[in-house]
């Protein structure tokens, strides 16, 4: 396995280095989920395929993005308190490839509810996996590295739909019970691209090990941190109105897409 890189070492490695190019193919590796998962095939299935109201996946939908609006904080001020943000980002994509293999098994009820629960999951890791840039970069070509993982995430979105297409077929009289059968198989091999893509983040992305203050009352202690951080916001007005702008901004993007 890659070591940690000091500063000078990872500002010499580039953007084909094994450490950035693991890193990267993460952003891939999700956006596969987020493009077959979130906004494109499983919300078909429900609809389409098993004749429900699109509403009941918009409900279902928001109501996800609303949990880890509210849970996001708590997240970022409890992984402040360990030395590594590498096992929530593992913790995190295998619960959401766990649920999304369990899309379609059961009743619709429940895989709207393994849906939330995979949404929240996928949500919650992109604040980890944000949180690594900085392991791979420095502040000189942290843009370069940061926007090759985004093009390699339109990558996967690519990869995620041409596999999902290929995988349903033609569509024309086919039984319900066989199309959804095919929907089932898109979101089972959705799951294993997304952890496929992942495993080298995991395995060749070090992180400097920080002092961890994680034990017991880390719960408390990271609650504690989110209400201390609401009050003394308004002394630092710029990132309170970034942070509301950016969720304006991110609701107007999810509700197009």
């Amino acid at each position: 396995m890659a070591k940690t890189l000091d500063e000078p070492t990872r500002a010499r490695a580039g953007l084909w280095s094994l450490p950035v190019v693991s890193w990267a193919l993460y952003d891939l590796a999700n956006t596969i989920f987020s493009m077959n998962i979130v906004s494109f095939f499983f919300g078909l299935w429900i609809v389409s395929v098993m004749g429900f109201s699109d509403s009941v996946f918009a409900w279902t939908t928001s109501g996800s993005y609303a949990v880890i609006f509210l849970l996001s904080p708590f997240l970022g001020a409890l992984t402040d308190q360990a030395s590594r943000r590498m096992p929530f980002l593992m913790v995190s994509t295998a619960v959401c490839v766990a649920f999304t293999l369990l899309l379609g098994w059961q009743s619709v009820g429940l895989s709207l509810a393994f849906f939330a629960i995979a949404n929240i999951a996928y949500q919650s890791g992109l604040q980890f996996y944000d949180a690594l840039l900085p392991e791979v970069s420095t502040e000189e070509n942290r843009g370069r590295v940061g926007g090759f993982g985004i093009g390699l995430g339109y990558l996967g979105s690519f990869i995620g739909l041409f596999t999902a297409r290929w995988l349903i077929g033609d569509t024309e009289g086919v039984p319900t019970a066989e199309l959804s059968e095919r929907y089932r198989t898109v979101f089972q091999v959705s799951a294993a691209l997304f952890l496929a893509f992942a495993l080298p983040c995991f395995l060749f992305v070090r992180e400097r090990v920080r002092p961890s203050r994680f034990g017991r009352g880390a719960i408390a202690a990271a609650g504690r941190q989110v209400v201390r951080t609401f009050r003394e916001i308004r002394d630092f007005p710029g990132p309170g109105r970034f942070m509301i702008g950016r969720v304006v901004y991110t609701d107007a993007v999810n509700t197009v897409i």
